[in-house]
């Protein structure tokens, strides 16, 4: 019986974790969570860090409970800081609210002034009520603006916030129309 020609294919492991930045550019952030995941700790700190700092927010968010609380427990409370100051505050809140005494005190005290005030004043919710995971942040439009306008203005913003459902329009004063 003749050899057949046996070419070894690569098999992927847990074992074989990328963290050159490289291979999670244009990463879904739910694809990038499931990733994290099957890494130790250690390796997702070294793929967190080597991250732009919103892709690595928005990953983290994703993350299933216990995974991004024993990661978030395990980085430098300036890194950890950073990071929530970038997720919505809800999604900041309910990290926060995962993580022990300790580590949530060590990490909040990090945090700049007005993203605390944000993510504190969601902090008196429980997370699974409806306080608890409304987003506080708005979107709102001068009303005399063009349709074009509008529409660029909520396409820029969008890419920084969640994605707004309601858009409110204003007046100069701030007063809603």
């Amino acid at each position: 019986m003749a050899d057949k020609d046996m070419t070894k294919i690569p098999v992927s492991t847990k074992a074989d974790y990328s963290t050159q930045s490289s291979e999670w550019d244009n990463v879904h952030p739910a694809d990038a969570a499931d990733r994290l995941e099957d890494m130790p700790v250690d390796k997702q700190m070294q793929v967190v860090k080597s991250m732009p700092v919103e892709e690595a927010a928005h990953s983290i968010a994703e993350m299933e409970k216990h995974d991004r609380m024993e990661l978030m427990s395990a980085l430098p409370e300036e890194t950890a800081a950073d990071l929530l100051e970038v997720m919505s505050p809800d999604d900041a809140a309910d990290i926060l609210h995962e993580l022990g005494e300790g580590d949530r005190e060590r990490i909040f005290e990090q945090i700049e002034d007005e993203d605390a005030a944000e993510i504190e004043s969601l902090m008196v919710y429980d997370p699974d009520t409806a306080g608890g995971v409304m987003n506080i942040q708005i979107f709102d439009l001068d009303q005399n603006l063009t349709v074009d306008q509008a529409v660029s203005l909520i396409r820029k913003e969008a890419e920084e916030t969640e994605i707004p459902y309601y858009v409110y329009l204003v007046d100069s004063h701030d007063k809603l129309k």
